[in-house]
């Protein structure tokens, strides 16, 4: 059974690509389409240190994750993600029960 639950973006504000953002955004279950996103962004947000950490060492990071890693951790219902319209833009840790 899918996990319907969401927050309201009602009073909530981020800033996504330098706009502010205030409604459409949802925070959901994460089913297994979304897998390859959040590999994506997870490897978007290492590559975003390769200043600081060294290019070579932010790339062997961002790639060290196993490819069915995100499908794994769904599978366990274990993943949330933020979705932004129809685009995941975040994930992270379902709160434990």
């Amino acid at each position: 059974m899918e996990d319907h639950r969401s927050l309201s973006s009602r009073g909530l504000s981020a800033t996504l690509g330098g706009e502010v953002v205030t409604e459409n955004l949802r925070i959901r279950s994460a089913n297994p389409t979304d897998a390859n996103e959040i590999l994506a962004i997870r490897r978007d947000a290492i590559m975003a240190l390769a200043e600081e950490y060294g290019r070579v060492a932010a790339e062997r990071w961002a790639t060290a994750a196993h490819p069915d890693r995100a499908a794994k951790a769904i599978a366990t219902n274990s993943v949330w993600v933020a979705e932004f319209g129809s685009k995941v833009v975040g994930w992270g840790p379902a709160p434990k029960n």
